[in-house]
């Protein structure tokens, strides 16, 4: 998902979250009023919120990471049996974090 969808969808449930808490209505009645899933709805009221609070900028994530080695020069990491990534002995450090964090990102 790009940046700017993320930030379109943080901002759609921002806008419902906010309209819902001036409304009076409990959240049940609101969902079923503005023809929302109820589930979805508590979803992103709790996600706005750790945002909100940078729990989930804080918070690490890591992927489940089998590591092979073959041998000494190099150093193979399968991340969730799909990602498949060597790694020589004279490798970037600077290059493998950025690698990292893109397949966090998709994974």
């Amino acid at each position: 998902m790009s940046q700017t969808t993320r930030e379109h969808k943080n901002q759609l449930w921002t806008d419902r979250i906010t309209s819902w808490q001036q409304s009076g209505l409990s959240q049940r009645a609101y969902c079923e009023q503005h023809q929302l899933v109820l589930g979805t709805f508590v979803y992103w009221r709790s996600r706005l919120k750790k945002l909100k609070t940078g729990d989930l900028a804080d918070k690490p994530s890591f992927l489940p990471v089998t590591i092979k080695q073959k041998n000494h020069d190099s150093l193979t990491l399968l991340i969730n049996g799909r990602h498949r990534l060597e790694i020589r002995s004279d490798f970037d450090s600077d290059f493998l974090t950025r690698i990292v964090h893109a397949v966090q990102k998709t994974a």
